[in-house]
């Protein structure tokens, strides 16, 4: 009869004990889940964050104008076949043009905010003077173009000397081009505010 207790009562603890494991198991699994759950929020939340955060990062360098320039460049020569000096030196202010107005249109937002790669805050002023900077690199790097083709029709002796006068003209001709596009990009901006009525 003892025996028969005993093994009753093991029956009933083992049947608890097979029902608590049961319970904890689905416990476990509901955790698993809002852990799971979680952590596909939580990646979404961060993939967001990362994407503003690049969306909101300003790099400092010369390529965005360089790179528009020359793709200007490739159209003119699709189209004529070929471009020349003057080709060369209003596809860049017209590059710096369009850069300046998308400065302006970002900052138009005054809640935005943008910083550098290493999370410097940065302003609209900041990125104007990144502008000019890359646009007198532009200057500098057509300068030096135009230095090195003399040296050599120089030393093939088409020419006598360096023109260094005309090589330093290539700098005002480049300022020149940049005020008649920012001239029509402020011309542009009053008329369409004309326009809207204000």
């Amino acid at each position: 009869m003892t025996w028969n207790i005993n093994n009753n009562y093991k029956n009933l603890f083992s049947n608890i004990s097979s029902n608590t494991e049961r319970k904890s198991n689905a416990i476990t699994n509901t955790q698993d889940l809002f852990q799971q759950t979680a952590s596909e929020t939580a990646l979404k939340e961060n993939k967001a964050a990362v994407i503003d955060h690049l969306e909101h990062t300003v790099i400092k360098n010369s390529a965005k104008l360089f790179d528009m320039a020359a793709t200007a460049l490739n159209h003119i020569k699709e189209e004529k076949g070929g471009y020349d000096y003057e080709d060369v030196v209003n596809t860049a202010a017209a590059a710096y043009a369009k850069l300046y107005a998308d400065i302006e249109k970002r900052y138009q937002d005054t809640n935005a905010s943008y910083h550098s790669a290493d999370g410097t805050r940065v302003t609209k002023e900041d990125e104007i003077v990144w502008l000019e900077q890359a646009y007198e690199t532009k200057i500098i790097s057509e300068q030096t173009n135009a230095r090195i083709a003399a040296q050599r029709e120089k030393f093939s002796g088409h020419i006598a000397e360096v023109p260094e006068k005309e090589i330093a003209q290539i700098a005002d001709d480049f300022y020149a081009a940049r005020k008649r596009h920012m001239d029509f990009l402020e011309s542009s901006k009053h008329t369409e505010q004309s326009e809207n009525g204000k």
